[in-house]
């Protein structure tokens, strides 16, 4: 047959021979001009039979498959694939042998292989009967020689791609196969010298950009070498800090930049003034200073240690050196944060870089579609050398069987916490995601700080209103151009707050930019913006209390004027740098005191007379049910934090998620009216969904009560987002912004971020809120009352409570997928508990639910409830065990032997190691195993003999 045991391939049509080698020949010019690691490997075959009854062969086809995480550094290992391939070729029925030769032979081969740092495609061909013929293709056509340095490369890419490219971007693909990445001692001690040479050679270095695909960085220190967090993430998924260690300590060496490696692998294993001496004296090294991730993880050591003004320093001169690195930005907004100045934290999270491009499909990492292929071969004996494929896709399903609307939050933020998944977060399908959790987890520490209206009226205060649009007047010509952009606002935007603005360019770019806006003549352009926003004012019906338009006017002279200050201040700045390379003392930047400057003690205080901030986003009747009046129905909030548990709700993979630290919202032990926030409700009607109080971001100010306050009598000054950057970096604060008149437009990605905050808070309020009303009925929530029911909690396998526990018709039946996206939803806003009992009622409710146990076992491991993580582990476990196929005969014994299982099982397991020790989880699994061994049948010795071979 031409089928190949447990490995289904695309064939060819006849008159496309070879066309899936031809398409990845087009492909090499887009490969070399695009960052990334590349395309997953391709294997191609060509495959002909003999009859029997003729001399004849039969015509020759392709075949082709994507391979991911082979070993590709040398020649040898591409021709032991080879003959691997050429053992799986199934054998032929009877009635198949009587016309066809006994078996299907591979009479050619091509194996191809992308290395991203040279841009090269490497091809071996297969050479019968044995042996491969190496060559490598580059993006005209060129062929070149094949060098062991190239084969390095290669098998440093094949790494990066089976680690990178996670189970739910390519689950969709029936062609490509995963081998697991099982790497002997040997071979993993081969592979890590191979990168400390790489590394001291000065390659890696200087080729990191044409790996990665994310310009800013990710979100983490970690992240800005995404080399070198793959190998860290590699050691940690298996609990192996001790070893992550020693590698990087060798590596520091000779590369001064992986001391924040070694600094993280210290802090995962509980050293953390070790961590702080290392950066320290890594930071003291003459050519540290070049090294921007250094600065970034000193400055989180320096937060977590309470020296802010020192990580605000460290910050803004890793952003002097780099201002494109997004965890940068990040950690100036943390600092600002817990300093109590949240106005500049809010500013500064407005000039974060954008997430990067999310890819949603597998066709996106092939940068190339082939030809449609004449069918797919489907082998007799099913894959299960690959079980994340199985896994992916029953979580995709479990996730697509949530009841009712999906929150937004759920689409724009990853299940698990950062940092704290399987899967690297430096990924192509992870990493827009992970940056926009790092963004939500610190707009949830300004909302705790301020409560929901505080944060509205901080919000008004910082970004230009839809209702301020309008009069808005630039203070310099980058603002100009997008006060343009206002005017040229479709009608379908009047409900939105904030518009994303013209491409900005950063002004230490010197790129054709700026020649094409100097084209422009953005000095008559801001000239005519200002005039016609001054004879908008004049004609405005504006009341008699303002007076002339003349305080505007000067109001708009003093902006020019101060703006042409500030451009003087960023001139001799930039002399300054170029003296001294804005290079900072380490002992000055340390030796400053947090007492210098403390928090804030100014509090933004609730909007008063503001209208109802519901109306003016949805036009549509998405409000809640009103009564005979007409008015809404008032929903009592609960005491609850929305916010979470603890204050500080940004948690490294190290930290304690059962600590919590009481913020201010946890004061109140009665429920009360008050708005999601926990603050009092304002003065406007009550036309929220929530009732008195209750606001939407997204709601404006109207322009009645824009005339009636005399803090917003004057026209808003438009600040562009190149000159927010100069004033940060640099340390120039405007004197109008401490009066309220210089806002500046809210980037598109940090607006939506906003809005699915408020309907996340939304929906926990209601959720709590049917609580408290049961609480005061019952005593308990509805997910306590629903756990009570009779029924296995956790079954012990997936054929158990499949039906789901009756539910008494006096307390609300909700539906499993509601309990699930209650679970996603209380994780996100950092609500442990209540996400746990949310899990354990989506399985109580529905019976086996994957997506909820994957949960569970995270969630207990770290909460130290190992019984109840066994248990889980043994579910998803003999789940995936049913997936397998059956024995071949069956009067064959079945034999127990271990099976690959999906990462998230050792990977709970050795958690769990790591924090009881290896003897006690044994004892949990061992009793785990036989007590459900009745209920697993003849997979119970599969799932004990896998279960060993974990805990070896």
């Amino acid at each position: 047959m031409d089928t190949l045991r447990g490995l289904p391939e695309a064939v060819e049509a006849p008159d496309e021979f070879a066309s899936s080698i031809e398409a990845r020949d087009d492909a090499l010019a887009c490969l070399a001009a695009s960052p990334g690691v590349g395309p997953p490997d391709l294997c191609w075959l060509q495959k002909s039979a003999k009859g029997a009854w003729s001399s004849t062969a039969a015509q020759p086809r392709g075949f082709y498959h994507f391979v991911l995480g082979r070993d590709t550094s040398g020649p040898a290992a591409v021709a032991a694939y080879f003959a691997e391939v050429t053992s799986l070729v199934e054998p032929m029925s009877f009635m198949q042998g009587l016309w066809y030769s006994s078996e299907t032979k591979i009479e050619r081969g091509f194996y191809c292989c992308f290395d991203p740092i040279t841009r090269l495609d490497l091809r071996s061909e297969l050479c019968i009967p044995g042996g491969v013929l190496c060559g490598a293709l580059d993006a005209e056509g060129g062929v070149h020689e094949v060098t062991p340095e190239l084969w390095r490369n290669c098998a440093l890419a094949s790494f990066l791609r089976s680690e990178l490219y996670d189970p739910e971007l390519t689950m969709h693909s029936e062609v490509l196969h995963r081998s697991p990445q099982v790497l002997s001692m040997r071979g993993e001690q081969a592979f890590l010298q191979s990168v400390i040479d790489m590394y001291a050679e000065g390659t890696l270095p200087q080729s990191i950009y044409h790996l990665t695909e994310d310009s800013g960085c990710g979100c983490n220190a970690e992240h800005m070498d995404l080399v070198l967090f793959t190998i860290f993430h590699y050691f940690g998924r298996q609990w192996r800090w001790q070893e992550a260690l020693t590698f990087f300590n060798m590596l520091t060496k000779v590369h001064t930049a992986a001391a924040v490696y070694a600094a993280s692998s210290q802090r995962e294993l509980g050293s953390f003034e070790d961590s702080f001496n290392t950066l320290t004296m890594a930071v003291q090294r003459p050519q540290a200073m070049e090294q921007p991730s250094l600065l970034v993880a000193l400055g989180m050591e320096c937060l977590y240690g309470g020296q802010v003004q020192a990580a605000v320093n460290l910050a803004r001169q890793a952003i002097q050196l780099a201002y494109t690195l997004r965890p940068a930005w990040l950690l100036l907004a943390r600092c600002y944060i817990r300093m109590g100045e949240l106005k500049q934290a809010l500013v500064v999270l407005n000039l974060v870089p954008c997430p990067p491009h999310l890819l949603e499909d597998c066709q996106d990492i092939l940068f190339t579609v082939a030809p449609p292929h004449q069918s797919i071969t489907k082998p007799s004996l099913a894959y299960c050398g690959d079980p994340e494929r199985g896994f992916a896709k029953r979580l995709a399903a479990d996730a697509a069987c949530t009841s009712g609307p999906i929150l937004p939050g759920a689409v724009m933020v990853n299940r698990e916490p950062l940092d704290m998944s399987v899967w690297p977060d430096v990924g192509p399908s992870r990493a827009p995601r992970a940056v926009l959790s790092s963004a939500y987890g610190l707009l949830q520490e300004i909302v705790s700080s301020t409560g929901w209206d505080g944060f509205l009226e901080l919000r008004s205060r910082v970004f230009v209103m839809h209702a301020e649009a309008a009069q808005a007047v630039a203070v310099d010509p980058a603002a100009a151009l997008e006060v343009g952009q206002i005017g040229s606002l479709p009608a379908s935007s009047e409900g939105t707050t904030s518009h994303s603005g013209p491409a900005q360019v950063s002004p230490f770019q010197a790129s054709g930019v700026q020649q094409q806006q100097q084209q422009q003549h953005p000095i008559d352009v801001f000239a005519n913006a200002t005039a016609a926003a001054a004879a908008a004012a004049q004609d405005s019906s504006a009341p008699s209390s303002m007076g002339p338009a003349a305080p505007v006017q000067a109001a708009d002279q003093q902006g020019q004027q101060q703006g042409q200050q500030l451009q003087v201040q960023r001139q001799e700045a930039q002399a300054g740098l170029s003296a001294d390379s804005g290079v900072i003392d380490l002992g000055s930047i340390l030796s400053i005191s947090d007492k210098e400057k403390g928090p804030s003690s100014s509090k933004p205080s609730t909007i008063q007379g503001s209208p109802s901030l519901w109306n003016a986003v949805f036009s549509r009747d998405t409000r809640p049910a009103v009564g005979a009046s007409g008015a809404p129905r008032a929903v009592p909030t609960p005491s609850a934090r929305p916010m979470g548990e603890g204050h500080e709700t940004t948690r490294t993979s190290g930290e304690d998620r059962s600590t919590s630290t009481p913020g201010p919202m946890c004061e109140s032990t009665e429920p009360s009216a008050t708005g999601p926030g926990g603050q009092a409700p304002s003065a406007a009607p009550a036309n929220g969904p929530q009732g008195t109080g209750d606001s939407h971001p997204s709601q404006g100010c109207t322009h009645g009560s824009l005339r009636a306050s005399r803090s917003f009598s004057l026209q808003p000054l438009l600040k562009s987002v190149d000159s927010d950057r100069e004033a940060v970096i640099f340390g120039c604060e405007d004197g109008l912004a401490q009066q309220g008149r210089v806002k500046r437009l809210c980037v598109r990605w940090l607006d939506e971020l906003i809005i699915a905050l408020w309907h996340d808070l939304q929906a926990y309020i209601e959720w709590k809120a049917q609580d408290s009303e049961l609480l005061r009925l019952t005593g308990k929530s509805l997910a306590e009352l629903t756990l009570e029911l009779p029924g296995d909690v956790l079954p012990h396998s997936p054929a158990g409570n499949r039906s789901g526990a009756e539910v008494p018709q006096s307390l609300p039946n909700l539906p499993p997928g509601e309990w699930l996206q209650r679970g996603l939803l209380a994780e996100r806003l950092c609500h442990d508990a209540d996400a746990l009992l949310a899990y354990r009622c989506c399985i109580k409710a529905g019976g086996f639910n994957l997506m909820a146990l994957t949960a569970i076992m995270r969630l207990a491991a770290h909460c130290g409830e190992a019984v109840e993580a066994v248990r889980c582990c043994h579910a998803v476990l003999s789940w995936h065990c049913e997936q397998l196929p059956p024995p071949q005969s069956q009067q064959q014994p079945y034999k127990a032997r271990p099976v690959p299982c999906p990462a998230v099982i050792p990977c709970c397991l050795r958690h769990l190691v790591a924090r009881m020790g290896i003897d006690a989880v044994r004892t949990m699994v061992a009793v785990e195993v036989d007590t459900s061994a009745k209920v697993s049948g003849s997979r119970s010795a599969t799932i004990k003999a896998t279960f060993e071979k974990l805990l070896s």
